[in-house]
């Protein structure tokens, strides 16, 4: 068994004794009393023996800030690309040099491609064995604080179970339930938001927010209230290569993210095996992630509607959609009146109504209920018709003859059941057959402000 891994094992058994004899202590590590003399081969600044027990090493009461980027959440299959760490006023920071390509979403995130040939040692690279030695000189015995660590990342530059505190977990003992992306945290604390998830631009963010949580606490408190937990990444339910919505939910049962996809196989799996959580800005979703379960669909459509459905209903934290003011938005067409009008709908209803859409933004949905508004001779009032009173004189529309003005007394120019019928073919059409509709209307009916349909055939294209 490796080092590192037996002097976990004797660090975790004297967590939970507080002390061990010689021997009690190599028959849990080794296996047998005879190996009580290698205790001291594991490592002299972790472990304290006074002649007769063992105990570990009492923590210092200083702290150093460490922020560690990774290819992605699962230390079997990532690695450590990025560390930056400070102590007081001074800064520590390194690129991880490997054989290993840096993935295309951390570069696109800024993280420098590594140098080739004998650049290795130069600036701020070096290999996984120069970091960790730095990293550990520089840090000393300091409690190390961060944002968001995977246990293993850390065992990998500090040694196992090192006294840590993970600020990600501080917010949550603290009650803080909302989506905890650095930028989101720091407008709900007041702070300044950070430039960037990498570790340089997350330093001063993760220290203002530990002097925001932290104040007035001793160190023993915080490292028990929010030491970073070693989470399993939630088992994959079996996946189909087809549309569908997936859930990822917490230990406590509530959604944190509802997604969709058109291939259900492909967006999950990427979760697991790559850096996609980051570059999406929810770097921390699986670590608070305990399941993940899906729900196939028949086309995209139907997993878009759904996909919004539930998060209007279930609001999951790192849904950025729940909070959105624009929401997609359908085109209704009121066939059950007898003068029907066309008219925006957050959501289609059994009202007897034709809906189109969804759009998957309101700007686009507004413009194209715009120029059909300019090239159709739908009323867009919403009076009762027939009436049922004395007749209102007709509106600006109807006077000017943008309306067939079916509250005016008399026979109409021409049936309104034509512009209805246009509208459906419209609604209906595909973009070149609505394009050879739309032509054709506007070569029979000449616009009044051509300047402004011209403007507005061009924002819908």
């Amino acid at each position: 068994m490796p080092a590192e891994a037996l002097l976990s094992r004797a660090i975790e058994y004297l967590e939970q004794r507080g002390s061990a004899s010689p021997a009690e202590l190599a028959r849990h590590v080794f296996g047998g009393d005879a190996f009580a003399p290698l205790l001291a081969s594991l490592n002299g600044e972790r472990l304290h023996f006074d002649g007769a027990l063992w105990r570990l090493a009492p923590p210092t009461d200083e702290l150093a800030f460490l922020e560690i980027l990774a290819t992605g959440p699962n230390p079997r299959r990532h690695r450590v690309v990025e560390i930056a760490a400070q102590c007081g006023s001074t800064r520590f920071h390194a690129h991880i040099a490997s054989k290993k390509p840096v993935p295309k979403l951390l570069q696109s995130l800024g993280v420098p491609l590594p140098p080739q040939g004998e650049g290795l040692g130069e600036g701020s690279w070096c290999s996984l064995d120069q970091a960790r030695n730095a990293l550990r000189t520089f840090v000393g015995q300091s409690t190390v604080a961060g944002f968001g660590y995977v246990p293993e990342y850390l065992d990998q530059l500090l040694g196992p179970r090192w006294p840590a505190i993970d600020l990600l977990r501080l917010l949550r003992a603290e009650g803080y339930r909302g989506r905890p992306d650095p930028v989101t945290v720091a407008r709900r604390f007041g702070l300044t938001p950070p430039l960037g998830r990498r570790p340089l631009a997350m330093l001063g963010f993760s220290q203002a927010l530990f002097e925001r949580l932290g104040t007035g606490r001793p160190l023993v408190k915080l490292r028990e209230l929010a030491r970073p937990v070693a989470t399993a990444l939630p088992d994959l339910p079996e996946l189909p290569s087809e549309p569908g919505v997936y859930v990822m939910s917490g230990s406590d049962g509530l959604p944190l993210y509802v997604g969709k996809s058109v291939d259900l196989k492909r967006r999950v799996g990427s979760y697991l095996h790559s850096p996609i959580a980051l570059s999406r800005n929810m770097p921390d979703l699986l670590q608070l992630s305990e399941r993940i379960e899906i729900i196939p669909m028949d086309s995209e459509l139907e997993a878009l509607l759904l996909e919004q459905q539930l998060i209007r209903e279930w609001l999951p934290a790192f849904n950025v959609q729940r909070r959105s003011r624009e929401r997609r938005l359908y085109l209704r067409l009121s066939i059950h009146e007898p003068f029907p009008r066309l008219s925006a709908a957050a959501e289609p209803r059994a009202d007897g109504a034709l809906y189109f859409g969804p759009f998957r933004h309101a700007t686009a949905a507004n413009r194209l209920r715009a120029i059909l508004g300019s090239v159709l001779r739908l009323r867009s009032c919403t009076r009762q018709l027939p009436s049922r009173r004395k007749p209102r004189p007709p509106c600006p529309k109807a006077a000017s003859g943008d309306c067939l003005a079916p509250c005016v007394a008399g026979p109409p120019p021409s049936p309104y059941v034509t512009e209805v019928e246009l509208a459906k073919a419209l609604l209906n059409a595909s973009p070149e057959e609505f394009r050879r509709l739309l032509r054709r209307l506007l070569l029979q009916r000449p616009s009044r402000a051509p300047a402004k349909l011209k403007r507005q055939l061009q924002s819908l294209a």
